[in-house]
């Protein structure tokens, strides 16, 4: 049938734009192909450099217009068919006029060929050609592979769009950084492409890609939360079986003081690699987790052991509460998507009784872990790196008076002063997104700002390939929100249980921002210092995301609302409730060391609704009171909710001096992270030129409540 294809080629109308390397060696490829009725866009003129890399032009071609100097050369392969070009720049100004020319003209293809353009720009081009049913090729190269990309859905734009522009730039051509191999490989793919579609109307793959060192040419299909590219990672750069058999002949022997921290950084990453394992239901590895925890439990020697056991109990008790034959912690999730208000009046008080029936045997084990804790201060400094003495002197200045740091949140996620603890967030702002719909979302709105920094940039590059490798994965119905980061391949794997709101894609911004971060520590990474600043820098990339979305020009305003009132519902968690809870453990402490003893009827008493002394009633809160019993960081540890209060607002004041300067953030990120014995004193100092004191803290308090009124004001 090839005489039939021939004829059909002849009918195919194609837009290029970007008669360079590939744009200009592909519009004479097509037109030897048959393809005569083509529209050419560009606004260069022909240089020196140009020569050797883009095939259509010689010396005498030196100055010209590359529209005009190729159009003539096009015109001598056929003087019927009309050849059209448009001496234009593509950028957000001439957009409108490009979109005109593409309604008028109609083209069938359009391959895109040319540089820097944002995301807006081919965002409209497919959306334009998709109401004229036809469709959008974008081409590139990188290092030494070429790439064509088609854009034939919306999942599979908002999946590789940005990829484009995801390159390495390390590894890029400087200045001239065409090749000729590259433009013929350019044209090769795409006259492919064509052809299909001449043959039988398909365009191929959504990616297809020719490496021209090995002149290897592959198809890729884009898919997200694919395990299968991850377990392959993991086997092929963890070897598990030896981890395990390596284990075992450590456990009689005495490591030398200079190898320990090697040592420990090496199990905590084969311990981080059988936790991701676990989650993707792979257990072929259970010996080698059985390994680890026989070799920490032989040879942890620390004071920790005296409460281990203590917390060990407190989990099996907690696992075993069941309801009505399901797990307590899934009822309590149920009350967030229950539509009835009254079922999730009845479910609360379910889980009231529940935990009623089990304080009992909880109450003693928080005694002892509390009084363990507040006996052994140097333990806190050991396990978080943080000054206990730091930690009082935050908490005592923002527990003055906690209805301050309240009120202006509390205006914003409870309407009309309605302050009710069962309030459902998600039926009040209506956002629903897939897991995928959120990575695009995401991406894009790091990206839709004009000038973007370079830090910006870095972060955009570090989401796409994220999204590329396949290392962020939605493990439904699992409550998991961990990253992993495995610093021996420099790469963070995402396990993420995606439920499909705006609350939820702050919490996947905010792993995304522990997985940009921890890059940056290498081989130190393990070391407990980073743990509170890991902690403030992710909530800073999840508040530069919300500040993301207000400035941006694509977003809606029912996006914008939904983002405000989101962020304010994840403070309210993160600031308040972690003070409201603070402020519990002291009581409980206090109480603890008066009387030496608790009861549940004393928890109560002491868990009243932390705003009575402001006339502030929180309708329902009363049969919430022991819900805190199932909170991790409030049984095992002490002052865990000090330090998630801290780094939230610190992270909102490091947003607050830095917004305007993320480039000069950025530099400083690079520098602090990769500093040897890294402490959070040396952080402050760096990043605020100040001591973590009174004064400090009260810069703090100032930076925040001028942030919460200046959101509040936009909400409003």
């Amino acid at each position: 049938n090839g005489t039939a294809i021939m004829e059909r080629l002849t009918k195919i109308k194609v837009m290029i734009i970007g008669i360079g390397t590939i744009g200009a060696t592909l519009a004479l490829s097509l037109a030897k192909m048959n393809v005569t009725n083509l529209i050419l866009i560009d606004t260069d003129n022909i240089e020196p450099h140009n020569i050797h890399a883009q095939m259509a032009y010689t010396l005498d071609d030196i100055g010209k217009k590359k529209t005009v100097s190729l159009s003539e050369k096009l015109r001598h392969f056929s003087s019927t068919d009309p050849i059209s070009y448009y001496d234009m720049f593509i950028n957000d100004s001439t957009l409108y006029n490009l979109l005109n020319i593409i309604e008028d003209k109609q083209p069938d293809l359009v391959f895109s060929c040319f540089d820097n353009a944002s995301y807006r720009i081919h965002d409209a081009i497919y959306q334009k050609l998709k109401e004229i049913n036809s469709h959008y090729i974008l081409n590139g190269y990188f290092d030494d592979e070429i790439v064509s990309l088609l854009l034939d859905s919306d999942k599979t734009k908002d999946s590789i769009l940005n990829s484009y522009l995801s390159f390495d730039l390390d590894y890029s051509f400087p200045a001239n950084r065409g090749i000729i191999t590259q433009s013929l490989s350019g044209a090769l793919i795409n006259c492919y492409r064509t052809l299909q579609f001449a043959d039988n109307g398909t365009l191929g793959a959504h990616s297809i890609s020719f490496d021209i060192r090995n002149l290897e040419l592959s198809k890729k299909e884009f898919s997200f939360s694919s395990p299968s590219k991850l377990l392959s990672f993991l086997k092929n750069n963890y070897n598990l079986e030896a981890a395990a058999e390596w284990i075992n002949r450590l456990l009689p022997v005495e490591i030398a003081k200079e190898n320990q921290n090697h040592l420990e950084n090496r199990l905590a990453e084969i311990s981080a690699v059988l936790d991701i394992l676990r989650n993707l239901d792979d257990t072929s590895f259970e010996h080698a987790q059985e390994a680890l925890e026989q070799y920490i439990l032989e040879k942890d020697e620390d004071s920790f052991s005296e409460i281990e056991d203590s917390i060990e109990k407190y989990h099996t008790i907690v696992d075993n509460i069941l309801l009505n034959g399901q797990h307590i912690f899934k009822i309590l999730a149920a009350i967030n998507y229950e539509p009835s208000y009254e079922k999730r009046i009845e479910l609360q008080k379910n889980i009231f009784n529940a935990l009623k029936e089990s304080a009992p045997s909880l109450l003693p084990l928080l005694k002892k872990i509390k009084l363990f804790h507040y006996k052994n201060p140097a333990f806190l400094k050991e396990e978080m790196k943080i000054s206990p003495h730091t930690l009082t002197c935050f908490s005592d200045l923002f527990q003055n008076d906690l209805w301050e740091t309240a009120q202006p949140i509390f205006q914003i996620i409870f309407p009309d002063n309605n302050f009710d603890y069962l309030f459902d967030i998600d039926s009040n702002i209506q956002i629903h997104m897939s897991f995928e719909d959120s990575l695009s979302f995401i991406r894009d709105t790091f990206s839709s700002t004009a000038n973007l920094s370079y830090f910006q940039s870095d972060l955009f590059y570090h989401i796409e390939n994220s999204i590329n490798d396949q290392f962020i994965l939605d493990i439904k119905g699992k409550k998991v929100y961990d990253t992993y980061y495995l610093p021996s391949t420099n790469k963070a794997v995402i396990v993420f249980d995606h439920f499909d709101t705006m609350y939820s894609i702050l919490l996947l911004v905010h792993e995304l921002g522990h997985s940009y971060f921890s890059r940056f520590y290498g081989n130190q990474f393990y070391d407990n210092a980073n743990i509170i600043i890991n902690e403030t820098l992710a909530q800073f990339f999840e508040i530069l995301f919300v500040h993301s979305i207000f400035t941006s020009s694509t977003c809606t305003d029912a996006l914008k609302k939904g983002a405000q009132f989101h962020y304010f519902y994840r403070v309210n968690q993160s600031v308040v409730s972690a003070l409201v809870s603070e402020q519990l453990e002291r009581q409980v402490v206090s109480h603890l060391l008066e009387y030496g003893d608790i009861s549940c009827d004393d928890f109560l008493e002491l868990n009243k609704p932390a705003f009575h002394q402001n006339n502030v009633i929180l309708k329902n809160q009363e049969n919430s009171r022991l819900n805190i019993l199932l909170y991790p960081p409030f049984m095992t540890s002490y002052k865990e909710c000090s330090i998630g209060a801290l780094t939230y607002i610190l992270a909102i004041s490091l947003f607050e001096s830095y917004k305007k300067d993320l480039n000069r953030f950025f530099a400083k990120i690079e520098k602090i992270l990769a500093t040897p014995q890294l402490t959070f004193e040396l952080f402050i100092k760096e990043f605020f030129d100040a001591a973590p004191d009174t004064d400090f803290f009260l810069r703090l308090k100032n930076d925040f409540v001028n942030h919460i009124h200046h959101f509040r004001k936009d909400f409003l």
